[in-house]
């Protein structure tokens, strides 16, 4: 986009309103990089969080077979009954987690990445005007 810098009419001018681009430009580098690393935390922590959900789902597999074996009522029953309640709400939990970092978020995240993305060569494409106009001065 062209602007239209017509109303600076210093250096001094061009300086000051190439210090406010560049700030800006900055805070938008700082909060896309930072995007750009959730994004890509975020990805791990998907892929971390369906790896912990196969593994509770086989130990839950495994109790689900085991505890019909044992006789109601016995230390041996009532210990895996608790694991299999902690197995279960550890399952709960991932599935939980899973929401945060799943698709929805990958999405939100990406569309934030390209946000920011165009708002960065705004910047730097109106900097580069406000040069070019110093120049003219």
């Amino acid at each position: 986009m062209v602007y239209d810098f017509s109303v600076i009419t210093t250096t001094d001018e061009c300086d000051e309103l190439e210090a406010q681009l560049q700030t800006e430009l900055d805070a938008v580098n700082y909060r896309l990089q930072g995007r750009i690393l959730r994004r890509e935390k975020n990805s791990d922590k998907a892929v971390n969080l369906k790896v912990d959900e196969q593994s509770l789902l086989n130990e839950q597999q495994m109790l689900d077979n085991f505890l019909p074996t044992l006789q109601a009522g016995t230390p041996q029953h009532e210990e895996i009954s608790d694991r299999k309640t902690t197995v279960d709400y550890r399952l709960f939990k991932v599935r939980d987690q899973m929401e945060r970092f799943g698709p929805v978020a990958q999405l939100m995240l990406e569309s934030a990445v390209d946000q920011l993305s165009r708002n960065q060569t705004s910047l730097q494409d109106m900097i580069a005007q406000v040069q070019a106009h110093r120049l003219t001065l």
